[in-house]
């Protein structure tokens, strides 16, 4: 799996997460390096989505989103 695919993966659940109204976690995303990264535009089409409608910056929603899909891969 790309770093790309994984992303992807991480927002889609986070995307379906966020419309089914669950508890999300939102980490505090300070000090890090940026890194830039690559997605489709549906992806970035749905972090757009979960910025509009959670008023959380796109920094905590891909923290987030890599968070739980890490956790959720263990």
């Amino acid at each position: 799996m790309t770093y790309r695919e994984a992303m992807e993966a991480a927002i889609a659940n986070l995307a379906a997460a966020v419309k089914a109204g669950e508890d999300i976690i939102w980490p505090h995303a300070t000090g890090g390096k940026k890194h830039p990264i690559q997605i489709h535009h549906e992806a970035h089409a749905a972090v757009k989505a979960i910025m509009a409608q959670t008023k959380m910056r796109q920094n905590v929603v891909f923290l987030a989103a890599m968070e739980r899909w890490v956790a959720k891969s263990e």
